[in-house]
């Protein structure tokens, strides 16, 4: 018998190991919503016997507490049924022999190229075409399963969309697709499509949903929008930056968003907030050019403050100034007042 007509045998029968035991995991979830009922009903069986003593007591007021309990409770309890209902519906699922998994195998291998399978054959793969999207090319990706993780609860064990000829955008490099970030794929409303083919064993129609995701483009939810593909990044906080939002800073010679730049106060140049500082006399922004020394206490402000003489020790040097004019005022008001009363008491002068 050919290897690989082996491998997608043994495939076929690993696969349909994981149904088993995902049917499996489905009937032990509805078995623990049955029993989280069965408690519900025990609660309302309880206030049914509290509600028949205040009503032989005639305590109303603890009847309508009472009765307040089970309103909360029946809404908890409609939400059960219909969780379980849900989950019933789950299980109604039929597993296909491994004759049919082993034909889903060869339609994919026809389907898609880059057919491949794992040497422990707990893994299969496929290429897809170069996608392009909105005149944005991404390249082609692999598909790949992970068969022992079909049972897993975490999807984003269970597949990869992995990126063969990688092309990023600029902001994020983990993104490689508008709905792949770091090989996992943001299914969107395939979700459901997606996890039940899996269920089903169809593994052509997974890898066709797949494929189909991928080769659509939905501008409301992507992990960067194709507009923002090839725009550069903020050299601060990574975020997409198109053409007419980018600001440049000279000082640093890089790439800003609105929000990490702002403008010199002074000079008027746009400048990154990092290469900005806050003039301790007027507190606005100002460029390290735009700063300067005042010449008598060596303390750093802006130009502008330094020629309207705002420094603190300017401030200091007139109240010194106007403390000494007062001492002055003061010093002749009083040798005015001496020499008037030697000159209005010609007695005592006598």
């Amino acid at each position: 018998m050919d290897r690989f007509l082996r491998k997608k045998i043994l495939l076929a029968n690993k696969i349909r190991d994981q149904l088993i035991l995902m049917e499996r995991q489905r009937f032990e979830s509805l078995a623990r919503r049955l029993e989280h009922l069965l408690d519900s009903v025990e609660q309302f069986k309880s206030n049914y016997e509290k509600l028949k003593i205040c009503l032989s007591k005639h305590w109303l007021s603890s009847a309508q507490q009472v009765a307040l309990r089970n309103t909360r409770g029946g809404d908890a309890f409609y939400h059960d049924i219909s969780d379980i209902r849900r989950h019933a519906e789950n299980c109604v699922t039929t597993i296909p022999p491994v004759s049919e998994i082993y034909a889903e195998l060869i339609q994919a291998e026809k389907e898609f190229d880059g057919f491949e399978i794992d040497e422990t054959a707990s893994a299969i793969s496929v290429e897809t075409d170069i996608i392009e999207l909105e005149n944005i090319y991404l390249g082609k990706f692999k598909i790949k399963l992970y068969v022992d993780s079909m049972s897993d609860n975490h999807r984003s064990n269970l597949y990869k969309v992995i990126a063969l000829d990688p092309h990023p955008p600029n902001c994020n490099h983990s993104v490689t697709h508008p709905h792949v970030k770091d090989d996992y794929l943001c299914e969107g409303d395939a979700a459901d499509a997606i996890a039940a083919a899996l269920a089903g064993g169809r593994i052509c129609d997974f890898f066709t949903l797949v494929n189909s995701v991928i080769n659509t483009y939905n501008s409301g939810s992507p992990y960067v929008s194709l507009d923002d593909w090839e725009g550069e990044s903020c050299y601060e906080c990574g975020s997409s930056i198109s053409g007419d939002e980018r600001s440049y800073c000279s000082s640093c010679d890089n790439d800003f968003c609105d929000y990490c730049s702002s403008y010199c106060h002074i000079c008027d140049e746009t400048k990154c907030l990092r290469c900005l500082s806050k003039c301790p006399v007027c507190g606005e922004q100002v460029c390290k050019s735009c700063l300067t020394n005042c010449p008598d206490c060596d303390a750093v402000l802006c130009e502008d403050c330094l020629k309207e003489n705002k420094c603190s020790c300017k401030e200091e040097q007139q109240l010194e100034e106007n403390e000494n004019d007062g001492q002055t005022v003061n010093s002749d008001d009083q040798q005015q007042s001496s020499d008037g009363s030697q000159e209005n008491n010609p007695t005592v002068a006598a």
